[in-house]
């Protein structure tokens, strides 16, 4: 596997675990339409809860992360998940946002472009708070263990 590959196995792989630990199923959830069985607005936070720490616990086993390195990954990750969520719920009232904005007697042209300059805004802060989580993990694991997450990403990729 070139080193190329093994990178961009890396990164996919922790913003994969980032994003679902952050509330990314938030991605899903919040801007795509419903997941069956998960409410109005898509997967519940406990939900998304039990399958990050699912997958943050097998991509830990398979690095051997000392259970030193496990407490502060983990610390690192519910702060990204609690960030997560808050953003999540600040998403939530966008789609009625939208639909007043839509089904009003005149179109308030400057109304929707508020709303798009403050969605992408938040867009920002989210992308930032999982730039910065990415760091925070990859810092926590050596370079043995990076390139070992690598593979595991590249076989889950399969």
């Amino acid at each position: 596997m070139s080193t190329r590959t093994k990178t961009l196995a890396l990164v996919g792989l922790t913003i994969g675990v980032v994003a679902i630990t952050a509330g990314f199923g938030y991605a899903r959830a919040g801007f795509g339409p419903s997941m069956r069985g998960h409410g109005p607005h898509g997967m519940n936070p406990e939900v998304m809860r039990d399958r990050a720490e699912f997958m943050v616990d097998r991509a830990l086993k398979y690095v051997d992360a000392t259970e030193a390195q496990r407490a502060e990954i983990e610390a690192i990750l519910e702060q990204s998940f609690q960030e997560g969520l808050a953003m999540r719920e600040d998403h939530g009232d966008m789609h009625q946002e939208i639909h007043a904005l839509l089904t009003a007697d005149t179109i308030d042209r400057a109304a929707l472009e508020a709303m798009r300059v403050d969605k992408l805004a938040k867009a920002e802060q989210m992308s930032l708070m999982i730039t910065r989580s990415i760091a925070d993990v990859a810092e926590v694991l050596t370079p043995e263990q990076r390139l070992k997450l690598a593979d595991f990403a590249e076989r889950r990729m399969r």
